[in-house]
């Protein structure tokens, strides 16, 4: 009944709402069956995935998912459906944050699983995922900070060109704000 409740919830954005549901759920079923069951690690991944949506709570997701990867490990194998699908979930996760080393290495976990035992929408899930992890490795940012900055003068001068000037009072020059700015969008190796 809270898992219901928590995806009506989610459905209405109310992420508050759904977190209080599913935290219920996980405490009921890890009082009554312990945590060592396919529900409990169900429960898990709604967890992360939850939290995944929700930038300032992305480290509980990837606490909950792994979790559930390690006791989908422990009581079913590494070859198991439901290692493929918490696999899965940690891949979303990591190419959500832009990890996508990591982000290739759960999608391929599960890709090995999934075509052998199950071509169901799961395993178009894991090649999308892949496919977009893939496509997204590789981007570069080339930032252009040059020029003598004349409009800046007189701020701006050879010794301490415009790029390199904390403009707004941040503790950062500009270019270092562009680093950040581009930082989510390219990994910084």
């Amino acid at each position: 009944m809270e898992r219901a409740n928590a995806w009506e919830a989610l459905r209405n954005n109310d992420f508050e709402k759904a977190e209080k549901y599913l935290l219920e759920a996980l405490s009921v079923q890890e009082r009554t069956f312990g945590k060592n069951n396919s529900t409990y690690i169900t429960i898990l991944g709604y967890l992360g995935l939850l939290y995944n949506l929700t930038a300032t709570q992305q480290h509980k997701a990837e606490n909950y998912l792994l979790e559930a990867l390690n006791i989908s490990q422990q009581i079913e194998g590494k070859s198991s459906l439901q290692y493929a699908y918490s696999s899965n979930n940690l891949a979303i996760f990591y190419r959500s944050t832009g990890n996508y080393t990591l982000a290739i290495q759960y999608s391929l976990s599960a890709y090995s699983i999934l075509k052998e035992k199950s071509a169901d929408a799961s395993f178009v899930d894991v090649l999308n995922n892949l496919g977009i992890a893939y496509m997204n490795q590789n981007n570069y940012c080339v930032i252009m900070a040059g020029g003598v900055g004349s409009r800046f003068w007189p701020f701006s001068r050879t010794d301490k060109p415009k790029q390199f000037l904390d403009f707004f009072g941040t503790g950062k020059s500009l270019l270092q704000m562009t680093v950040d700015r581009f930082a989510t969008l390219v990994p910084a190796e």
